[in-house]
């Protein structure tokens, strides 16, 4: 299986280097998850088109992981105010098949330019957390499932640990833990549940407005959970207005939203 993956443009890209070269300011901590949960419509996306999904089965479940004992943390009601270290995304997408692999090893890919997509958001994600830890399950070209596991953190190769393996399940998708967020950056990180969930979905607010979104859930390592689609449509959705207008025949759809911020 390693021969879809251009190993002497592996050990020239100095993941170093572009990590140290990558802005993120101190104040924008959930921008890496932002950029995973991103990765993951896209890929849910894909996997609709392939016929891999139907339009409505979708869905990225999002765990917040945070200082202390899993087991003592998972039997109290109130965890909000324990420091979020990390956390995991997981999606039921097409993965990291042949193409998506190799996008992700090229540093510079224009892969997703067509949707806006700048090649740099891994880059982002290891400035502020020390290293993602990725397993995902897709369908190669022969139609056989297939599994990639591997860690990728800020040094020269960047890639550490990869393993090809068959799957051991049928269905595809992708398993992203951002794994020990930076003092820097956690130190202007919400740790509450609910702040974090508001900020997701005001981020990717046009999905919602849209109906695009698919089920995202989020939760803590207790038994608190939100479902942003609920969570938009309760706190968010009275406050959209739209219209529409027509130029040159061509028409075109207007959202006014209020920004979270202010």
């Amino acid at each position: 299986m390693k021969n879809w993956i251009d190993m002497e443009l592996l050990a020239t890209s100095n993941i170093a280097n572009k990590v140290r070269n990558t802005r993120l300011p101190r104040t924008k901590p959930l921008m890496p998850l932002f950029e995973v949960i991103s990765n993951s419509i896209h890929s849910i996306e894909e996997a609709i088109q392939a016929g891999l999904l139907e339009a409505d089965e979708g869905q990225i479940i999002i765990k917040c992981i945070r200082n202390g004992s899993n087991d003592t943390l998972s039997q109290l009601k109130e965890i909000d105010n324990y420091p979020i270290h990390s956390f995991n995304v997981e999606d039921n997408g097409i993965g990291l098949n042949e193409d998506n692999m190799a996008s992700f090893v090229e540093a510079d890919t224009d892969h997703k330019i067509d949707i806006g997509g700048k090649g740099v958001g891994r880059f982002v994600c290891l400035k502020a957390f020390d290293m993602m830890q990725i397993s995902s399950q897709f369908i190669d070209k022969n139609k056989e499932n297939k599994q990639i596991t591997f860690d990728f953190k800020p040094t020269k190769i960047g890639f550490e640990n990869i393993k090809w393996t068959d799957s051991p399940i049928s269905r595809t998708g992708t398993n992203i833990t951002l794994s020990k967020l930076k003092d820097t950056y956690q130190k202007n990180l919400d740790f509450s549940l609910h702040s974090v969930a508001s900020e997701i979905v005001a981020h990717f607010k046009l999905y919602f407005i849209t109906g695009k979104a698919p089920k995202i859930i989020i939760r803590n390592q207790n038994t608190i959970e939100f479902d942003l689609n609920t969570l938009f449509i309760t706190e968010f959705k009275s406050d959209v207005l739209d219209t529409s207008f027509t130029v040159e025949g061509e028409t075109f759809n207007l959202f006014l939203t209020k920004s979270l911020k202010n």
